[in-house]
């Protein structure tokens, strides 16, 4: 039955996983075109825009994208399933027509008061309209991954990302419209995703209308999530507002690239959380065998994502100086450190059924409110000293502390599911991991040549998965797996 689990979780994180990853890597390619046409500050000018974003967006949203899974799986049949999926289309329709106009009136106080530099308000318009269409898709996006859809989502992701980034291309080096480029190619890119996504969707059902107490259902569980993305955003945004104010623009534009190519990571944890939720969801019978089984998937993608984490640390120097312009070489400083943030969010994810079947999502709220102010205050202290630097560790800080505090919250709630965690693998593997980081932090102190940079960076790599590949055999996982 274990192996039925991994596999069936396994086949749908895969298929998210080359879909995303496909246009993570065409990202990734673009980066040293980009890098040279878009300076640190053109960066740091679209960084802060999307921070301003993801500030606004969970208003306007309404926590949508985080209710709309518990309400859908409540439905008994697949006519009330699609009328909540329309239900959620609707209200995110209005929401982002209210949000395009205010953008639109506000465009110049909005943009002054995000870059503190005048000039900018049309780009904020245009921007923000590719925020209000993104919030429209959410409910199509939902559609697929709760029906296990997985292929045609990523098909249409594929499809959607290489016109995308052609796209950016051909306005930010081909025509050199520089910063207005970019931005006009996302909104148009994004309107292109918005087409494919509603053209591949397949809703049926007899009685597709508009209905009160659907929506108010829908509101009534989604609303209580809006805190929770505003302490989200402020665990991912925190250091870009604090290096701004204290280091300026061309500093987060530095940092926004670490950033970007930490994030490469999210191929691989977005996916599996992507088809975590309606895999977890889907358990009708929560007894010990499902208890054991969440148990150790959990400590499967502790080992995989950890030991991939670990590559970016190994690797985050010679990368950013084959990849990007000199400009932005101490990207490398942050690119481990927002993977490992990453890994973190994922396993913080992973976590949470307890919580969904005792139907008590707003504590993730509570958990997530206590660990921003924390962040806060860890930002805040570390980018003093340190900068760029110092804003890596505290996000990477905050997301471990938020991964405690739902273990302990877990353990404390005695009515809850109890998932059969495999903690002396677990704890093991992170006591590894953290000298694996600490030994990565103190090579990167010296400079070598890029070919060299590159040997060494293969060198510890291939140490550190032999030591890896020896705790794994010693500990048995693979062997209780294949035993059941």
């Amino acid at each position: 039955m274990l192996k039925r689990y991994i596999g069936r979780l396994g086949k749908n994180s895969v298929i998210y996983g080359v879909g995303n990853s496909l246009s993570k890597v065409l990202a990734l390619l673009l980066l040293p075109f980009l890098t040279a046409y878009l300076t640190p500050e053109d960066y740091g000018i679209i960084s802060m825009f999307a921070t301003f974003a993801t500030f606004i967006q969970p208003i306007f949203q309404m926590g949508i994208s985080a209710g709309l899974a518990p309400v859908y799986f409540s439905q008994d049949n697949n006519s009330d399933k699609n009328m909540t999926i329309f239900n959620a289309f609707f209200l995110l329709l209005i929401s982002s027509c209210l949000l395009t106009v205010l953008s639109f009136l506000c465009r110049e106080k909005l943009s002054y008061a995000v870059l503190e530099l005048n000039g900018y308000g049309d780009l904020f318009f245009i921007y923000m309209l590719s925020i209000a269409v993104s919030s429209v898709e959410v409910p199509l996006l939902c559609k697929y991954q709760f029906d296990e859809k997985a292929m045609r989502f990523v098909i249409v992701t594929v499809l959607s990302s290489i016109f995308n980034y052609g796209l950016l291309l051909f306005l930010v080096i081909a025509l050199m419209k520089g910063l207005s480029g970019y931005i006009y190619g996302a909104l148009i890119g994004e309107v292109v995703r918005f087409f494919l996504f509603g053209v591949g969707l397949n809703i049926k059902g007899k009685k597709i209308v508009l209905k009160i107490e659907s929506i108010r259902k829908l509101l009534r569980v989604s609303l209580p999530f809006v805190p929770s993305f505003f302490s989200i955003y402020l665990l991912q945004q925190i250091g870009r507002i604090i290096l701004q104010r204290k280091y300026g623009l061309e500093a987060v534009g530095v940092y926004s690239v670490g950033v970007n190519l930490g994030s490469v990571i999210t191929v691989l944890t977005g996916a599996v959380t992507t088809a975590w939720v309606p895999f977890f969801l889907s358990f009708r019978n929560r007894d010990e065998k499902t208890s054991k089984a969440l148990g150790t998937i959990i400590t499967f993608y502790v080992y995989i994502m950890g030991t991939i984490v670990m590559m970016f640390f190994v690797f985050s120097k010679p990368v950013v100086e084959t990849f990007v312009d000199n400009a932005y070489y101490n990207a490398y400083q942050v690119i481990g450190l927002y993977a490992c943030a990453q890994f973190f969010s994922g396993l913080f994810s992973m976590l949470l059924p307890p919580i969904y079947y005792a139907a008590e999502t707003k504590y993730v709220s509570v958990l997530q409110t206590v660990v921003a102010v924390i962040s806060i205050i860890l930002t805040e202290l570390l980018t003093k000293g340190y900068g760029m630097l110092g804003a890596g560790i505290s996000i990477a800080i905050s997301y471990f502390i938020l991964v405690i505090l739902v273990l302990c919250w877990n353990c404390y709630k005695k009515d809850y599911f109890k998932i059969m965690y495999e903690w002396r693998r677990c704890i093991g593997f992170f006591l590894l991991f953290l000298v694996g980081i600490l030994i990565t932090f103190y090579i990167h102190k010296g400079n070598l040549s890029l070919f060299w940079e590159w040997i060494r960076a293969i060198f510890v790599a291939l140490i550190w998965l032999c030591g890896i590949g020896c705790f794994i055999i010693k500990t048995g996982l693979l062997k209780n797996i294949l035993k059941e």
